[in-house]
């Protein structure tokens, strides 16, 4: 697939199968990503390939932050739910950042790591798999820090790209291109 058709067929999935990703795919989205622009060569990145033991392990705060949300004590169905949620996509990286005391080089950082997550999500597409880069609150959990040896004096995730073969692709509708670009003379 040609990088143009990946960009423009990429889509952000929550429907999965249960069938696994190929662990070459999985190489080579971990090398494209490492390909990625990093301003001042600094390599702020680290990724974590994330199995079904350690996903498992996740569950009990994922679980919590489901039922917070629902505004209801954790239950069999919240379990039930979260459980497909977590374990049925066929792969999980968990993006890292290298945090810098300097606000500007930080932010420069922050997107350089943000344009390898879209490296991973382009080969993911180029393959015929779905993706998804989600940054919600069991990202930015101590708990999820602990238990994917995030070091989070020094580190924080900036969010979990899943991978997988898609039970459904969604369809979207974008606006017009020209409602966000200017030109100047």
């Amino acid at each position: 697939m040609d990088v143009l058709t990946a960009i423009h067929t990429r889509r952000t999935v929550h429907s999965w199968t249960d069938k696994p990703v190929e662990p070459a795919t999985v190489e080579e989205m971990l090398s494209a990503a490492h390909q990625a622009p990093c301003h001042r060569m600094t390599w702020p990145w680290r990724f974590i390939v994330v199995g079904q033991l350690t996903r498992n392990s996740l569950l009990p705060t994922a679980v919590r932050l489901a039922a917070a949300k629902a505004g209801v004590d954790p239950n069999e169905k919240i379990g039930r739910a979260v459980k497909s949620k977590i374990l049925t996509p066929g792969g999980l990286i968990a993006v890292v950042l290298r945090r810098d005391d300097d606000d500007f080089r930080h932010r420069e950082n922050y997107a350089a790591t943000a344009c390898a997550v879209q490296n991973m999500l382009l080969v993911a597409t180029s393959h015929g798999l779905g993706s998804k880069w989600s940054t919600g609150k069991l990202t930015r959990q101590s708990e999820t820090a602990a238990v994917l040896g995030v070091d989070e004096s020094c580190e924080e995730v900036v969010g979990f790209v899943w991978i997988g073969h898609c039970a459904r692709v969604p369809t979207i509708v974008r606006p017009p291109l020209g409602d966000h670009v200017l030109q100047l003379p």
